[in-house]
């Protein structure tokens, strides 16, 4: 039987920063539905998971463009 993907997420299966993104994001909405945080800690986490998410993808793509810019050219074909 094939995982759903948010569980793979739960088990880094996908990625690291994925999976660390959705255990934090887990552990704000515990702690904000047993009133261990404010409204507004509980917002800044969420923009903390989106930041490491979002942020660490658009730089992981950025970063590969660059690679693939510094490679050096492929053998010529004989």
């Amino acid at each position: 039987m094939k995982a759903p993907g948010i569980v793979k997420g739960f088990l880094f299966d996908e990625s690291r920063k994925f999976g660390l993104g959705l255990w934090l994001l887990l552990i704000a909405v515990v702690f904000f539905a047993k009133a261990m945080l404010t409204s507004e800690q509980f917002m800044t986490m969420v923009m903390v998971v989106a930041a490491l998410i979002g942020g660490g993808t658009l730089a992981d793509t950025y970063l590969g463009k660059a690679r693939d810019k510094d490679a050096p050219p492929p053998p010529p074909s004989a």
